[in-house]
């Protein structure tokens, strides 16, 4: 049995639109997420991430975020992802 990734998973539940009232449990989700992928210490307070850890980090979270959000973030924060 041979399976085709088509890129469609469960990342369509990460997106967060942009609801204040639904920020807390998308960052719990975003969180989950971050360490699947071995990220998740970047946000840990107190931490010093890579250059490279931060931006890839960065770089998953303006894939999840509306454009407002993106935005918001775009020109304080491009490519660190413990700011943003």
């Amino acid at each position: 049995m041979s399976s085709t990734l088509t890129g469609y998973g469960p990342r369509h539940r990460l997106v967060f639109d942009g609801d204040g009232e639904k920020f807390e449990l998308w960052e719990a989700k975003f969180r989950g997420y971050l360490t699947t992928k071995e990220l998740d210490g970047v946000l840990q307070e107190g931490s010093t991430p890579e250059a490279s850890e931060n931006k890839q980090v960065y770089a998953e979270l303006i894939q999840l975020l509306d454009d407002r959000s993106i935005a918001l973030i775009l020109r304080d924060a491009a490519d660190k992802g413990k700011e943003a």
